[in-house]
């Protein structure tokens, strides 16, 4: 370094000098000078190349340098304490996660070959026959409570598998390089246990990758030995519900059998009233226990559907994520819509049972009050002997006791199954929530994926007197008779608010003419000067309603009692007839408005020919446009739940798409009145 050194100085020095600006002899001087200088630096520079190492390796070597600890401070202290404290608990830690691989290791397998072993066991049968009711209905409710302890057995396992397929095994720290002899003891501890912490780590690391299959083997195995524990204890509440409600149905038929006849008491009016009681109570009971039956088959019919349709939209969506869409896909899809349960049928399903919860509330209300009466049977039984003739007594006393303890037993009965009657419905209510729920998650999946694909075969595939065989035979599901049977029904089960209804039909067509005489007055008045504009255009605005109101009124009470009746046809029908309801009445509220001399004419100064063309495309509308609509929408429909693919629905609506556009295209051609006047006043 020193050459360099000396070499470059000089040099640097004399071409600065050079650079200046001064004299030629100044130059020549201050250049001679700094060549003499450079030569005599590097002179000196090679003498000391030579001189130095000799000197160098002639020198005694100096001595080491002691190195003396520094005790550490309290802070140094403190955070090693700490350090120290962690690696040993990393060390235990380890050890644990050691020895639980090493016992999976160990006896995994085994615990696998024990679990096939359960797998492959038959079920165990349970023996029924001669159980009494109140001993089944225990049995049920402990069924009931292991298939809650099983649920929440299932979901913890499904946890520990889902855990385990997606645990990552971090792979150790390196422990930390020992530190040197010299160094103070808290450390030399520290970097032991450290060491010690990752050597165990490494292992516990090895281990557990080894182990890590057998463990997802032993969660999956478990997950599906509690699934058939669900299965085996879902058999066996099957099993005992089906007993239970056979038991239940016997029994109310054997108390229907067993009570006396009514005609054997047509002689004595208070004993033909309590078997006529009894035989009506006898019937009623008869119906609650077979409608539980049914109950509980429904429920049942409903899960196993909703776990089908979660199946299926859990591998549709699989199946979209591994090969994306398609035609194939798109039809499926098309498929699936139209066999999904519709909003109109679990609300249906809904109202029944709302029905039936008033019914067991009536029934409830009569017993109520004839309860009283069966509180001190003896009494009952004088009582009713007391209405006898003497002579009579004492034959007709085995009577009036069987009669009585018929009525216990009915009373008894009722009281027993209103508990599990508003179990069932409690279950097929919740039933039906979760199918909506999973009916709305598919809907949406469909909605979010469906692309634009033909449902149907074209039209014009077909004649048209296949489209109209077609048409003929999906409108022959439609019977008359079943129509007016339920109708009537309705009625029946709805007698005040179809009374209401028509008596506010009647009374809108008594007064009509009335109504339509005052409007009239309104628009002759509106020329006047102190014509009272707000006041009286919300007077007319409600005499054109109640003008308009008659025939909606009768589509929408038809639609709402035809809703009340448990046929899908019939909701269909329902839900078309309403809707009409509400265009029919906009429509005649501005046949209303645009009459001739009303209040568009007088008040609005609208023109005769226009208001004309209007009132003729409105009327075309009525009465061809909806009612055409009305057995478009049914058509396709009912198609759609028949399976029909003979495309009458959709020669209906082809032809309703040529009604619609004939009555546009004559209202808004280029030379009638509506276009003219359009064009006058909007030049």
């Amino acid at each position: 370094m020193g050459v360099s050194i000396a070499a470059r100085a000089p040099v640097k020095l004399l071409i600065c000098s050079a650079v200046r600006p001064c004299g030629v002899n100044a130059m020549m001087h201050n250049i001679f000078t700094h060549a003499r200088q450079a030569l005599i630096v590097l002179a000196l520079g090679l003498w000391g190349a030579q001189v130095l190492p000799l000197a160098a390796a002639n020198t005694p070597p100096a001595a080491p340098v002691q190195t003396v600890p520094v005790p550490p401070s309290d802070a140094s202290a403190s955070s090693m304490s700490s350090e120290l404290a962690q690696a040993q608990k990393r060390s235990q830690d380890a050890k644990q996660r050691i020895q639980v691989a090493k016992d999976l290791l160990k006896n995994g397998r085994a615990e696998l070959a024990a679990i096939k072993e359960k797998m492959d066991d038959p079920a165990p049968r349970q023996i029924l026959d001669g159980v009494d009711i109140p001993t089944l209905e225990t049995m049920r409710q402990q069924v009931l409570v292991e298939q809650q302890e099983i649920e929440s057995t299932l979901q913890t396992r499904r946890d520990a598998v889902s855990a385990l397929e997606l645990v990552n095994i971090d792979q150790p720290t390196p422990a930390p390089p020992s530190p040197g002899a010299n160094a103070p003891p808290e450390q030399q501890a520290l970097a032991a246990a450290m060491a010690t912490a990752s050597e165990a780590e490494n292992e516990a690391y090895t281990l557990e990758i080894t182990s890590q299959p057998i463990a997802l083997q032993l969660a999956r195995a478990k997950l599906d030995l509690a699934k058939r524990e669900q299965q085996i204890l879902q058999n066996r509440l099957s099993e005992i519900e089906q007993r239970l409600e056979s038991a239940r149905l016997s029994a109310a038929r054997a108390t229907l059998q067993d009570s006396p006849p009514t005609l054997a008491y047509a002689a004595y009016p208070e004993l033909k009233q309590l078997a006529e009681s009894n035989e009506s109570l006898a019937q009623t009971l008869i119906k609650l226990t077979e409608r539980l039956a049914s109950l509980s088959q429904e429920r049942e019919q409903i899960t196993q559907q909703t776990a089908a349709m979660k199946e299926e939209l859990d591998a549709l969506v699989h199946q979209l994520e591994q090969f994306g869409f398609g035609p194939i896909m798109g039809n499926l899809l098309l498929e699936k819509r139209t066999t999904l349960p519709s909003a109109n049928r679990l609300k249906r399903q809904s109202q029944d049972n709302r029905a039936l919860l008033e019914t067991l509330q009536g029934v409830e209300m009569k017993l109520s009050q004839e309860r009283a009466s069966m509180r001190d049977p003896q009494a009952l039984i004088q009582q009713l002997l007391g209405t006898l003739e003497p002579q009579t007594k004492q034959l007709m006393q085995q009577d009036v006791e069987k009669l009585v303890k018929t009525r216990q037993t009915i009373f008894t009965s009722i009281a027993s199954i209103k508990t599990p009657i508003l179990q069932a419905i409690a279950g097929v209510e919740y039933a039906l929530e979760a199918q909506q729920r999973v009916v709305n998650a598919y809907n949406a999946f469909i909605a979010q994926n469906l692309l634009w694909l033909p449902n149907e075969r074209p039209v014009w595939s077909q004649s048209i007197d296949k489209h109209w065989g077609g048409l003929v035979a999906t409108l022959a599901a439609i019977k008359v008779d079943d129509l007016l049977r339920a109708q009537l029904e309705a009625l029946r089960n709805h007698a005040l608010q179809a009374g209401v209804v028509v008596g506010l039909l009647l009374l809108l067509l008594g007064v009509r003419r009335r109504l339509h005489a005052r409007l009239q007055a309104i628009v002759d008045a509106s020329n006047q000067a102190r014509f009272p504009v707000w006041k009286n255009a919300l007077h007319s605005l409600l005499l054109a309603l109640l003008l308009a109101l008659p025939i909606p009124m009768i589509l929408f009470s038809l639609g709402v009692l035809l809703g009340t009746s448990s046929q899908a046809l019939h909701g269909i029908l329902a839900n078309n007839l309403i809707s009409a309801a509400w265009v029919w009445l906009n429509a005649s509220l501005f046949l209303v408005f645009a009459r001739q001399g009303g209040l568009a004419e007088k008040m609005f100064g609208w023109s005769p020919r226009a208001l004309a063309a209007l009132r003729s495309a409105f009327y075309l509308f009525l009465y061809i446009a909806i009612p055409l609509d009305i057995i478009a929408s049914i058509t396709l429909e009912l198609a759609s739940v028949q399976r029909d693919e003979s495309g009458g629905g959709q020669f209906l609506l082809i032809l309703l798409l040529a009604v619609l556009t004939f009555i546009i295209g004559r209202l808004l051609r280029p030379g009638g009145a509506f276009v003219k006047h359009w064009r006058a006043s909007h030049p």
